[in-house]
């Protein structure tokens, strides 16, 4: 019985412990390191400085779960999964060129007050 409480507790207390993805945030997928991740968010902070994003570092936990649901949600397959990946409500972005740099242009004005 002990041993099932050790196994199934900590699965428990991470699966709690995340959320699902909103529609109307934005979730800015990172991992330390990562040029490309680098570059967006200076864009983003740069050109957008008052919108609200969440930033999630994968090799956390709770966050790489919320990670592959996303992934999940836009069929990114495995083989092709990266960061950084931008969820914006019916929305992603996978990786940062100047296409992202327009098609987050594009998106983020469904996110703007």
């Amino acid at each position: 019985m002990r041993y099932l409480l050790f196994v199934f507790l900590p699965l428990f207390l991470i699966l709690a412990g995340c959320s699902d993805l909103k529609d109307n945030k934005i979730y800015f997928f990172t991992k330390d390191g990562c040029p490309y991740c680098q570059k967006a968010e200076n864009y983003i902070s740069q050109n957008y400085p008052n919108i609200k994003i969440e930033y999630k570092d994968v090799t956390k936990n709770t966050n790489y779960i919320l990670f592959k649901k996303c992934a999940q949600k836009f069929k990114v397959s495995k083989s092709h999964l990266g960061t950084p990946l931008i969820c914006m409500g019916d929305d992603y972005i996978l990786g940062w060129s100047e296409k992202s740099k327009e098609k987050f242009n594009n998106l983020i004005k469904k996110f703007k007050n």
